[in-house]
């Protein structure tokens, strides 16, 4: 999907679509319920959960929705907290993100975005006193603040905190393997040209892609 490939796509589908059904015929062979039953339960769930859609509710702005969707988990699952319980696999920006859409769906946001931008700029300032007061574990706290409000950032304007990560990640890789190779076109390793050398050629292949 994100290399936009819509062949590759449908047959990886295909594949999780397999995989599936394969576990739900081993439940059943395992005395558990059918893969009929299951797609029931899961068909009667799906309109529970969607007044919106199914029902006589069709007022419910987003927010509604994510309401009645969170009270609806909440309830089937009897968890006191709003905030439910996050899959222990779930990746950790990803969590952030569900947590942090939870919270929001009660209300406990902030009003506008000039105050999650300010958020992360004070956390920033909170990291740096931690670094300057040499205290390793207050360190690690404040960049996990610092992570968690960049997080909400993404959140709040609606995008994909885990998508950019992702492409900055690439993107870095693809600059660095550029610099790497105008070292060896030069016969030199990393090492021998030093980091002032590096950087040059970083700033280098930055003017460049922005010409591209």
């Amino acid at each position: 999907i994100a290399a936009d490939d819509s062949r590759s796509a449908a047959e990886e589908i295909g594949d999780l679509l397999f995989l599936v059904t394969f576990l739900a015929v081993r439940l059943e062979r395992e005395h558990g319920p059918s893969p009929a039953s299951i797609a029931r339960a899961n068909v009667a769930k799906m309109i529970a959960r969607h007044p919106h859609v199914f029902g006589e509710r069709r007022e419910m702005d987003a927010q509604g929705v994510l309401r009645q969707w969170e009270a609806g988990k909440q309830l089937e699952a009897g968890h006191e907290s709003i905030l439910g319980q996050s899959p222990a696999g779930l990746p950790a920006l990803l969590r952030a993100y569900r947590v942090q859409e939870k919270a929001a769906s009660v209300g406990f946001d902030w009003p506008a975005v000039d105050g999650v931008v300010a958020k992360i700029r004070e956390e920033v300032d909170e990291v740096e006193a931690a670094v300057s007061a040499q205290e390793p574990a207050r360190v690690a706290e404040e960049i996990g603040d610092l992570l968690f409000a960049v997080v909400n950032l993404a959140r709040y304007v609606k995008t994909d905190p885990e998508a950019h990560l992702r492409a900055a990640t690439d993107k870095f890789r693809r600059r660095f393997d550029r610099v790497i190779e105008s070292l060896r076109r030069e016969g030199r390793s990393p090492e021998e040209a030093g980091l002032p050398e590096m950087d040059r050629l970083w700033e280098e292949v930055k003017r460049e892609e922005r010409r591209g």
